[in-house]
C-alpha cells in the first residue's frame, strides 16, 4: 500500500525520531510567525519571509513609504530569540561611526592605541535594526561591509568575532549606483516591499483594533536559543540541493545574463518610486532584468535550503523558488519582471515535483490489484452497461413492465395505469369564463394536481365541485357508494377551458407492489418486498412461479390474506439480462468509486502539503495549485464524467 507521506514534507527520514524532530521545529516557526503577526495587517508575507531570513543568517532590507510598521516588524522579529541583545539606530546624513560603533577610549588613546567602547553598540549585538540606511554617508555605511558580510569588526588593530546574527534595514528608497553602496546593498538578500494596508476592510479592522501595534512577547517555549541557532545553521548546510534545482538555477542565471549589460552598472540614476516595470511576455522576453552577483547566488542556495529544513524537508524543492522573487530584484522597475521570471521556472520544473512518476505508477499499481483496467477503459464500460442497461428498460416498458434502480437495488413491477375515458362534456352549471380563468389562475391550477372534490348528490344528476369549480370524474366513477357533501381524492386530468370544466380522475389506493429483482429461481420465497412509495419495507413473502415466457405469477402473503398478480413481461431473458447489467453496473460503480476515492487521497495530501508551506504566499500556492491540476486534467474529466452518470442514473 502506497504511503503518500513518502513524498510529504514529514518523511524526511526513514527515523521515525527524526521525522518527528523536524515537524516540531516546523510547528513553532508557525508559531513565532503567527505570534510577530499578531495585530499587524497585510503583513504576513513580509514577517514570513524576514523569519526566513533571519534564522537562516541572512540580512533584510524593507523598501517602503514612511509610516508602513517597517521599525515595528523589526522590533516585533527580534523578540524571537531568546535573551536577545538588540541595536536599533535611525541612520541621517550627519551620522558618525560613533553612533554604531561606540565611541573611542580616551584612556587606550592615551598609551597611543585606537580602541572604540563597543558596548551596547553595533559590534557587540546579535540582532540589528538600522532604519533609513541609504540616508547615511557613503564612508559610515562602507565601514558596515566587513561586519555584515563576515560578521568581523575592526577595532583599531584587533579584528573581533561580531554576534550578529541578521541585520535589517529599511528606506523609502534604493541607493544610487553612483554612490558607491552597490556591494553594501548587494549584501541585503531578502528585499521585501511593504506597503500601505491594502483593503478598506482590513484598515477598517486596523483602526479599530485594540491591539495593533502592540508588542507581543515571544513565548518562552517558542524563543530561539542561540544553541538551537547554531545548531540549525549546521543542519540547513546539509540539506540537499536535486539536480533540478540546480539545472532551474542555472537557466535562470543564463536568462538574467542575457538580458543584463554591465555596462548598466555606470548608470547614475535613482530609483525611488514604487510602480512595477514590465513583466515578461510568452516569448520569454522579461523586460528590465538587473544585475546579481555570484555573492548573492551563493547566499540564494543558503535561503532555499533554510526554506526546505524549516518546512520539514531534506532537500530544496523547486517549490521553495517563490522565495526568489524577493532576493533578486534591485530596482523597483525590475521587480516585477523577476517575479515573471520566477513563477516561468516554477511552473517549467514543478510538474513532476507535484505529481511524481513514481506517485503516479504506484497509484496505478494499487488500482491494478482491484481490476485489470485503467480508469478511463472502467468508465468507458460503464457507459456501455448503463447504454444496454436503458435499452433493455425501455423495451420493457413499452410490453408493460416498469423498471426503478434504488440504493444499488433494482425493483420491478407491471405498468397498469389506464387512460381514463370521458363520455360527457357539457356542464351543468353556468359558471361564466372570467371567473373560470380567474379560478385556475388563483389556485395555481395544474394537469396532475390532486385535488379534494366535494359531492353533490341530486335526484336528477349527481356533481363534484372543488371550490365553485364543476369537476367532470371519469366514466367508471361510481357516486352510489358516495354519501351528499362528502369529500374525496381527484386528481386534474385535464382543464376544459372552453366548457370550463376540470377532467378528473379518482386517486385509489394502491394495491402494487415492488418486486425486487433479485433472481428468478422460481418456487423461492422472497421476504424483500416494498410499497410503491419506497416509503417503507413491508413484512410480505412473495413467491415467484413461471406460468410461461410470457407472464410470470407473483402470490404475495400478508397474513392470511394471499394475492396473486400477474406480471405481463415480453421474454424472462430480457429481465436475466437486465439484472446481468445491473449487476454489472453496481460492480463497475464501486470499483471507479474507489479509484477516484484512492486518487482523491493523494490530490487531497498534496493540496494539504502546498498549504502547509510556510514561506509561500496564498497566491503563489495558488500557482502551484494550478500547476498541479493541469498535472492531472485526465483523471478530473474522468471523475466528472463519472459524477455526471451517477447523478443521471440517480434522478432516474
Amino acid at each position: 500500500m502506497l504511503s503518500v507521506g513518502e513524498n510529504s514534507a514529514v518523511e524526511v527520514s526513514s527515523n521515525g525520531q527524526q521525522r518527528r524532530t523536524w515537524e516540531g521545529i516546523r510547528e513553532r516557526i508557525a508559531g513565532i510567525i503567527q505570534i510577530i503577526s499578531a495585530g499587524l495587517y497585510d503583513r504576513d508575507d513580509v514577517i514570513k519571509l524576514s523569519v526566513l531570513a533571519v534564522l537562516s543568517g541572512q540580512n533584510v532590507f524593507l523598501y517602503g513609504p514612511p509610516g508602513t510598521g517597517k521599525s515595528m516588524i523589526s522590533r516585533r522579529i527580534a523578540s524571537l530569540f531568546a535573551d536577545s541583545s538588540y541595536f536599533e539606530h535611525l541612520m541621517h546624513r550627519f551620522c558618525t561611526p560613533e553612533e554604531l560603533f561606540g565611541p573611542v577610549s580616551i584612556r587606550e588613546l592615551k598609551n597611543d592605541r585606537y580602541h572604540r567602547l563597543t558596548g551596547g553598540y553595533l559590534a557587540e549585538a546579535d540582532f540589528a535594526f538600522l532604519d533609513e540606511i541609504w540616508k547615511s554617508s557613503p564612508a559610515v555605511l562602507n565601514t558596515l561591509l566587513t561586519l555584515i558580510n563576515e560578521r568581523r569588526y575592526h577595532n583599531g588593530s584587533e579584528i573581533i568575532r561580531v554576534p550578529l546574527k541578521s541585520l535589517i534595514s529599511a528606506s523609502n528608497e534604493v541607493p544610487l549606483h553612483e554612490a558607491g553602496l552597490d556591494a553594501l546593498y548587494d549584501r541585503f538578500l531578502v528585499r521585501l516591499v511593504v506597503n500601505p494596508v491594502s483593503s478598506q476592510e482590513l484598515f477598517k479592522q486596523m483602526i479599530t483594533s485594540r491591539k495593533t501595534g502592540k508588542s507581543v512577547p515571544m513565548p518562552e517555549e517558542l524563543a530561539v536559543t542561540d544553541e538551537e541557532y547554531s545548531s540549525w545553521l549546521q543542519a540547513i548546510d546539509e540539506i540537499d540541493l536535486p539536480d533540478d534545482c540546480a539545472e532551474a538555477l542555472v537557466r535562470m542565471r543564463g536568462i538574467i545574463a542575457d538580458n543584463v549589460d554591465l555596462s548598466d552598472l555606470d548608470r547614475d540614476d535613482v530609483d525611488d518610486d514604487f510602480e512595477l516595470g514590465g513583466a515578461g511576455d510568452e516569448e520569454g522576453n522579461y523586460g528590465h532584468l538587473s544585475y546579481v552577483s555570484d555573492r548573492r547566488w551563493f547566499q540564494i542556495i543558503k535561503i532555499l535550503k533554510a526554506s526546505a529544513f524549516f518546512n520539514g524537508r531534506s532537500a530544496v524543492k523547486i517549490r521553495d523558488f517563490f522565495v526568489l522573487k524577493y532576493c533578486l530584484w534591485n530596482t523597483s522597475s525590475d521587480m516585477e519582471s523577476f517575479s515573471s521570471l520566477v513563477e516561468d521556472t516554477v511552473k517549467e520544473f514543478a510538474s513532476d515535483e507535484l505529481f511524481p512518476q513514481e506517485l503516479q505508477e504506484s497509484i496505478r499499481k494499487e488500482m491494478d490489484r482491484e481490476g485489470p483496467e485503467s480508469t478511463d477503459k472502467l468508465l468507458a464500460r460503464l457507459r456501455v452497461c448503463i447504454k444496454a442497461f436503458n435499452e433493455i428498460t425501455d423495451s420493457l416498458r413499452k410490453d408493460g413492465v416498469q423498471i426503478v434502480s434504488r440504493g444499488g437495488e433494482m425493483f420491478f413491477n407491471q405498468v397498469s395505469e389506464s387512460v381514463p375515458h370521458y363520455s360527457r362534456r357539457e356542464p351543468s352549471t353556468s359558471v361564466n369564463k372570467i371567473s373560470f380563468e380567474s379560478a385556475i389562475t388563483e389556485m395555481s391550477l395544474d394537469i396532475g394536481q390532486q385535488i379534494k372534490c366535494r359531492v353533490v348528490r341530486a335526484s336528477r344528476r349527481n356533481l363534484l365541485f372543488f371550490g365553485q369549480l364543476e369537476c367532470m370524474p371519469d366514466d367508471g366513477f361510481n357516486f352510489n357508494t358516495l354519501k351528499n357533501g362528502s369529500q374525496i381524492d381527484m386528481r386534474i386530468v385535464k382543464i376544459d377551458r372552453e366548457n370550463r370544466l376540470l377532467l378528473v380522475k379518482e386517486i385509489k389506493p394502491s394495491s402494487d407492489y415492488w418486486i425486487p429483482v433479485v433472481n428468478y429461481d422460481l418456487g423461492v420465497n422472497y421476504h424483500s418486498i416494498y410499497s410503491e412509495s419506497f416509503e417503507r419495507q413491508l413484512d410480505i413473502v412473495f413467491n415467484i412461479s413461471k406460468y410461461d415466457n410470457e407472464q410470470m405469477q407473483i402470490v404475495i402473503t400478508s397474513g392470511s390474506q394471499q394475492i396473486k398478480k400477474l406480471i405481463k413481461i415480453a421474454s424472462v431473458k430480457l429481465m436475466v439480462d437486465l439484472l446481468k447489467q445491473h449487476r454489472m453496473i453496481i460492480s463497475l460503480e464501486e470499483l471507479l468509486n474507489k479509484c477516484f476515492a484512492r486518487y482523491d487521497s493523494v490530490f487531497d495530501q498534496i493540496l494539504e502539503d502546498i498549504d502547509r508551506e510556510l514561506f509561500i504566499s496564498v497566491s503563489d500556492k495558488k500557482i502551484l495549485k494550478e500547476i498541479f491540476f493541469d498535472q492531472i486534467p485526465n483523471v478530473r474529466k474522468a471523475k466528472n464524467d463519472f459524477l455526471e452518470l451517477m447523478n443521471v442514473r440517480q434522478g432516474e
